[in-house]
């Protein structure tokens, strides 16, 4: 397998690209969807646009800076955890 031939620090550095990906995919559709509820409205597409006010611009980019940012921590936390997890379980040498 091409995966154990990369060294640890690859393999989890992999690892968490990947969970911060999908992560940061999930985690875009239910802010769209709390913005929707809250705002009874459609989230800016750009935040620079002329069309968008700086209300709406200031809170979409905090809302989605906090949110995105702590869902990415978590999801790479969580796949350091499981790789180790994995490791020391099963204890296969990758």
């Amino acid at each position: 397998m091409v995966f154990s031939k990369i060294n640890e620090e690859k393999q989890i550095s992999l690892l968490t690209t990947a969970a911060s990906m999908g992560t940061a995919m999930l985690m875009r559709n239910l802010i769209d969807s709390g913005w929707k509820k809250m705002n009874s409205g459609n989230p800016p597409k750009n935040p620079a646009d002329r069309e968008t006010s700086w209300k709406e611009a200031i809170m979409w980019t905090i809302g989605t800076a906090i949110v995105l940012g702590l869902a990415k921590m978590v999801s790479r936390k969580l796949a350091v955890e499981g790789y180790d997890k994995m490791k020391k379980k099963k204890k296969l040498k990758f």
